[in-house]
């Protein structure tokens, strides 16, 4: 953990005592002494507190977090002001964690009024997802403002939003607002869903069996083959039903049934090996492998669907990279228990979309 130069010894021997209490809460007693005197620092120790935070878990994080406000706190009710150009600096430092950045946002904020239009507008691109969503936030507003008189400047911020917008919501809205000036979006390649998928199906999953029972397709590729599925042969097909967010529908694109198995098979190329992360958004339970390895699995089924539901990480390879999909529906038959579909998307770790070559 790197501090200032000014920061003193008992505060970094504080700031280690917080961040040392694990999850069992063993040194729990020594962490509140710590707290303490972390709460009883100036406010001019701020930045160094935040910079504690860069490499806190969850609960030391906590302890942090609550030091700072009650730090600021006294500091605001005494008439005085925390280091607003340490904090600044702070904030506009990327290589600080994203959690304790918010923070020092949060505290300029409460400083100097101004904070908001000063930073967000330059946060379009943030590592900090939260401070993005303020950027895009920001944006909208902007480009809500050009519409009227100023069509094509408003499409044009518009489209610059949507590349940088991280959440679904602001997504769809930014979507929206393009429609109405005349620009359709096609969401599903916006959102980087992969929507080219070979499927073949159904097998059966009679009791869950097809979860750990593997099928034809986990020991071969065959586009040609026919094998014996549930409810006669089946066969590879390119002829998929995609809805407006890149949704693959297994009811339309197999068929409606319940106990049943069916794969989705795609080729990814990457331009270089590269780790990624594998994002999936169902209500079934469902395998994913790459190249031969499984990498992510959940036997959960109908316990409700997201946007970016399931995030696995995953390595690709320079070149070719083969994804095997397996999406299972089991026996229920309540009207929210009927859909059985899959969406399948590859980011890096920001959410940012990474697409086929």
């Amino acid at each position: 953990m790197y501090l200032s130069a000014g920061a003193s010894a008992d505060l970094a021997d504080s700031l280690a005592t917080i961040n040392g209490v694990d999850k069992d809460g063993r040194g729990h007693r020594e962490a509140m002494a710590a707290y303490k005197a972390i709460s009883a620092q100036s406010a001019d120790k701020l930045p160094d507190i935040l910079k504690g935070m860069n490499d806190a878990g969850p609960l030391a994080t906590n302890w942090l977090r609550s030091a700072v406000e009650t730090i600021v706190a006294r500091e605001l009710a005494g008439e005085g002001k925390p280091p607003v150009d340490q904090l600044n600096q702070f904030v506009l430092d990327t290589s600080n964690g994203a959690r304790a950045r918010r923070l020092a946002y949060e505290v300029l904020q409460k400083a100097d009024a101004g904070t908001y239009d000063r930073l967000i507008p330059g946060m379009l691109n943030d590592p900090s997802l939260e401070l993005r969503r303020d950027a895009v936030t920001f944006g909208m507003q902007q480009a809500a403002d050009l519409a009227a008189d100023k069509p094509n400047e408003a499409i044009a911020k518009y489209q610059q939003l949507l590349v940088a917008a991280r959440d679904l919501d602001q997504i769809q809205a930014i979507a929206d607002q393009l429609k109405e000036l005349g620009r359709d979006v096609n969401l599903p390649k916006a959102l980087g869903v992969i929507a080219d998928w070979k499927v073949i199906g159904p097998f059966d999953n009679t009791g869950g069996i097809g979860f750990t029972t593997p099928a034809p397709p986990e020991k071969e590729f065959n586009a040609t083959a026919a094998y014996v599925g549930k409810t006669g042969d089946v066969r590879w097909t390119d002829d998929i039903a995609i809805d407006d967010f890149g949704r693959i529908d297994l009811n339309k694109t197999v068929e409606m049934l319940k106990e049943v198995t069916a794969y989705g098979r795609t080729i990814f190329v990457s331009g270089q090996a590269r780790d990624v992360q594998f994002r999936l958004g169902t209500y079934n339970a469902a395998k994913i492998w790459l190249n031969g390895e499984l990498v992510f699995a959940s036997e959960v089924y109908h316990s409700g669907e997201k946007f970016d539901q399931y995030i696995a990480p995953a390595k690709l390879k320079k070149g070719e990279n083969v994804i095997l999909l397996k999406c299972l529906q089991n026996e229920q038959t309540q009207p929210w228990a009927k859909y059985w579909r899959f969406q399948f998307r590859i980011t890096d770790e920001l959410g940012t979309p990474i697409t086929s070559k």
